[in-house]
């Protein structure tokens, strides 16, 4: 019982860590979309598939493999902590460096100083890696979602402040680098780690085993998430950009909230559980059954209001991201009904079927986009959605030949909120059919939200009670933790 307790605070935490983080980016992003063009946000949008790249470099997996070891020695830390130091400052030299050329290669002179000013946040977030880490493995994600509270709140203002008085695109660059600043000056203020200057080369192997395959699946992560970007900012412009980045912000913020917040407590919960198969079945089951009961509905309530959600938000001059919200809302129930699965593959060491499946989904996830990209904005969106639901049969098939889990125990997780997700979205529809007409997108999506809550409720309560029961019992001991 008291590691459940530990795992519903963590919960807590959890999700105001990422509650408090992506509520922020919204509230600016929604204060932004009001004072800045599409194109500002497309050239962002552009640049930052460059620094991301860049940050799966830096980060070399090494997070992820001080999580999941079993036997950590200190030396492991210090080494981490040295070379997140040394790549970091090798990165932000490297982004000077290269930025002109990069603006060549695309065409687009602009970008050479917004990835000049973004290059500084390998220096800033690079020191505080490793505490983050270690936060993470211990679970204490208190501190986490203090640090990002205040460094999203300090960013945000600042950006909306830069941007009130006509500083345009760099309103968006300081508000990266700020919060990225703020959080690591938090994180090494909270922390009682600190580091010894030494380094091992034996000790950074130990984590390099581990952490190199965690890269690559990272980086094929990457790729299959950022060609449709990269290739719509080159073939069709910063504007159409603008309007697909912003959709896509959109559900990220619901995904990230819903899924990662999951994921920062199932991933350490699993790694501890690797070595027992009836209690990482256990687990793992839980964590199926409570992701799909939070995420299946909201990806479901997007699909039905995604008009109302966009005109409610960012206003008539983003209608062209209409559909592709409804889109992603369509990639992230795929997701949802994936996640807990792709965490538990990684947590028991087998990142290398990890590996092999983030490369079969990348490949095809790039020839759909690529042979969708003559058909405009809206094709690639879908066709990105398609290739996600493509391999879902492989993940599957793979996974529950390597995991101590029934694939009846999977499907039983996922069916209730399935089902009573699509019943809530039917009904939604029909709402919308009768009362569009007489009210304004605003009051009509307040009305929604609450009334699809109801729904999915009440009919969760008559099918699938004990799931309800679970889930209440981990609210009460995440609040009573927190």
């Amino acid at each position: 019982m008291s590691f459940q307790r530990t795992v519903a605070g963590g919960m807590a935490w959890s999700f105001l860590h990422f509650g408090g983080k992506y509520t922020l980016t919204f509230v600016v992003v929604l204060i932004l979309v009001r004072i800045l063009p599409p194109q500002d946000f497309g050239l962002v949008a552009l640049a930052v598939v460059f620094i991301e790249f860049a940050q799966i470099i830096m980060n070399q997996g090494i997070v992820h493999a001080i999580v999941q070891r079993g036997e950590l020695e200190s030396a492991h830390l210090d080494s981490a902590f040295i070379a997140y130091l040394v790549i970091g400052i090798g990165l932000t030299g490297t982004g000077l460096a290269s930025s002109d050329f990069i603006a060549r290669l695309l065409h687009e002179p602009q970008i050479k100083a917004v990835l000049q000013g973004l290059s500084l946040i390998f220096v800033f977030g690079a020191p505080g890696a490793v505490y983050e880490a270690i936060l993470k493995r211990n679970m204490q994600f208190k501190i986490l979602a203090v640090r990002v509270i205040y460094a999203e709140s300090i960013g945000g203002i600042v950006a909306i402040l830069l941007a009130l008085y006509g500083c345009g695109v760099w309103s968006l660059v300081v508000r990266q680098l700020l919060a990225s600043l703020v959080g690591t000056l938090i994180l090494w203020r909270r922390s009682d780690w600190r580091p010894i200057w030494r380094f091992s080369w034996r000790h950074y192997r130990d984590l390099m085993r581990y952490g190199l395959n965690i890269m690559g699946v990272m980086l094929l992560r990457f790729f299959r998430h950022r060609t449709d970007i990269f290739l719509i900012g080159t073939f069709l412009g910063p504007l159409s950009l603008g309007y697909y980045s912003v959709a896509r912000r959109i559900l990220n913020t619901i995904s990230t909230f819903l899924l990662e917040t999951a994921a920062q407590v199932a991933w350490p919960m699993l790694s501890r559980f690797q070595m027992d198969p009836e209690k990482l079945r256990q687990a793992y089951d839980s964590a199926n059954r409570m992701i799909c009961f939070l995420a299946l509905p909201a990806f479901f309530g997007v699909v039905a209001l995604s008009p109302e959600l966009v005109l409610t938000i960012c206003g008539e001059r983003w209608s062209s991201s209409i559909p592709l919200v409804r889109a992603f809302a369509i990639f992230g129930i795929s997701q949802a009904v994936l996640y807990v699965t792709m965490i538990a593959i990684s947590a028991v060491g087998k990142v290398g079927w990890r590996l092999f499946l983030e490369f079969i989904s990348t490949v095809i996830s790039v020839l759909a986009v690529v042979s969708a990209l003559s058909g405009g904005l809206v094709a690639v969106g879908w066709a990105f959605v398609g290739a996600a639901f493509a391999v879902i049969p492989l993940y599957l098939i793979l996974a529950y030949r390597i995991l101590p889990i029934s694939v009846t125990a999977y499907l039983h997780g996922i069916a209730p909120s399935l089902g009573v997700s699509v019943i809530m979205a039917g009904l939604l529809l029909f709402v919308k059919y009768l009362l569009a007409p007489w009210m304004g997108p605003w009051l009509l999506l307040a009305l929604s939200f609450a009334l699809g809550a109801l729904i999915y409720l009440f009919f969760m309560s008559w099918i699938a009670p004990a799931v309800l029961r679970e889930a209440r019992g981990y609210l009460r001991l995440a609040l009573s933790r927190a």
